[in-house]
This record gives C-alpha cells, sequence and structure tokens, in this order.
C-alpha cells in the first residue's frame, strides 16, 4: 500500500475555497494521478481540501471522500500572553530562528516559542489522530 499526501491547490483563505488557479492546480493534480491505482481519497474538512481532492474523485469515479478532521489548519498562538513571533505561527517562528542560525529538534516543544505555544496541543493531538487512523490501515509506529 502507498500513501499519497497531495497539499490543496491555491486557497482563498477568507472563503475557505480555492481560487481560479487552484481549480487549475486540482485539475492538473488529478490528471496526474489517474494511473496511481487510487482506491480511496482522505480529505481535511477544510474547503480547499475538500475541493481539491473532488477533481481526483469525480475522474477516478470515487463517489465517497472520507473526511479527516483532526487534518485541518493548525491553531497557533501564546497559551500565557507572553509574546510571540509572528502571532505564534509555527512557520514564522521556524523562518525567525533559522534566520537566527538556531535549528528545531527533536525536543522542539521544549524550546520558548513552543513550550507555551497552543500549536504543540495541536502537533500532538494532529499525531495520535494519525497513529489512529493509519492503525485502521494495517500501519502501526
Amino acid at each position: 500500500m502507498r500513501i499519497i499526501i497531495v497539499r490543496h491547490g491555491e486557497p482563498d483563505y477568507a472563503r475557505d475555497c480555492l481560487t481560479d488557479k487552484g481549480h487549475i492546480q486540482a485539475a492538473a493534480v488529478a490528471e496526474r494521478l489517474k494511473d496511481e491505482g487510487i482506491e480511496e481519497i482522505y480529505a481535511s474538512s477544510m474547503g480547499r481540501a475538500r475541493e481539491t481532492a473532488g477533481y481526483t474523485a469525480r475522474l477516478l469515479g470515487i463517489e465517497d471522500v472520507k473526511i479527516l478532521d483532526f487534518m485541518h489548519e493548525l491553531d497557533w498562538g501564546s497559551t500565557d500572553g507572553q509574546k510571540l513571533p509572528g502571532g505564534g505561527s509555527p512557520w514564522e517562528i521556524a523562518d525567525k530562528m533559522a534566520a537566527n542560525g538556531q535549528s528545531l529538534h527533536t525536543n522542539w516543544e521544549e524550546l520558548d516559542y513552543f513550550s507555551k505555544n497552543i500549536v504543540t496541543e495541536n502537533v500532538h493531538m494532529v499525531e495520535q489522530e494519525t497513529d489512529k487512523w493509519l492503525a485502521t490501515l494495517g500501519y502501526r509506529r
């Protein structure tokens, strides 16, 4: 079994859908994936992800895109009012750390910007739910 992970097409975040360019990208991805032997399609509950997955599902005649609600945008921000770079966005923090010559490591959640950031709890939730989902497919960590 192979698991192919695809990020959604270009999004309109405000309306949680794809832009015109995003629809073109999703159609192109569907065309690229049509001969990969895909039997099931999963998507997050976000509109942009469901729209992207829908292109491949329709092309392959898969009627039911299964929703994995835990695979959605991560929340972030301070848990104690501490000012965090980028408002606590893990991508902004990682970029600032890299620019300062710092690196993330296996104990990333102990670093100042992550130890009191809601994103840490969210990442662990996604990790646990992913393990549960993969277990239903016969995979165990």
